[in-house]
């Protein structure tokens, strides 16, 4: 909300692209941004309060391609293998705030929105008597960077689970969450904290959980 109030003022953003201050969309950023008066004593135009409010948007239109797939495998020997694919591209997504203002295509503004093109999940599951494991990665296609002058790398996140069966009443289960403890790709335009995007990374790094289930009465199937 800042950073666009700074532009709407100068009436451009960092990388030179013109902002008109009169727009709608500025109007209703400069009025959700409360300062003090140029005449005050103790801190002339100083920032009060900052109000976020939900924005009703005129347009708001994607396009894309979904790809899901499924393969297993049974074997005698080794067991059963599971195998699924799932990948999202995203081609355009094009928002309109208010109606008169000219659409805006997110994927190519990389300074007001920061979404990957593209998204994909993958995973391998093992089952063989009473033991099951399964590996999954989360893929991000780059992320613009803070600037917004160029997109990033893409990021992969794995997490692995095993669980084995006692019996028909007794589990266990450990899972193991961002397994390689992978960090946010490295972005030196961002120069406060967090550094990073936090909408599509979290601030905890590898995570192990244990979980043991003991079923009271019923039988295996139930």
């Amino acid at each position: 909300m800042l950073r666009a109030e700074a532009d709407c003022r100068l009436g451009q953003t960092p990388n030179g692209a013109a902002v008109d201050i009169n727009s709608n969309v500025c109007q209703a950023i400069l009025s959700q941004v409360v300062r003090n008066p140029p005449t005050d004593q103790a801190k002339p135009n100083g920032i009060t309060s900052v109000m976020v409010l939900p924005i009703n948007a005129a347009v708001d239109k994607t396009s894309g391609i979904d790809f899901s797939a499924h393969y297993a495998l049974t074997t005698e020997r080794f067991g059963n293998f599971d195998f699924n694919l799932g990948i999202t591209d995203v081609l355009t997504h094009t928002i309109q705030q208010y109606e008169g203002d000219p659409g805006v295509n997110e994927l190519d503004n990389w300074y007001d929105y920061v979404i990957p093109r593209y998204k994909a999940t993958y995973s391998v599951g093992w089952t063989k008597s009473n033991f099951t494991a399964t590996v999954h990665d989360s893929h991000l296609g780059g992320l613009p960077n803070y600037n917004g002058d160029t997109r990033l790398g893409s990021t992969d996140v794995y997490n692995a689970s095993a669980n084995y069966r006692f019996g028909p009443h007794m589990a266990l289960t450990i899972i193991i969450d961002n397994l390689f403890d992978t960090k946010p790709g490295k972005d030196n335009t961002w120069t406060s904290y967090p550094y990073y995007s936090g909408r599509w990374f979290s601030p905890v790094g590898r995570a192990f959980f244990a979980q043991f289930n003991y079923r009271m009465g019923g039988s295996a199937g139930n």
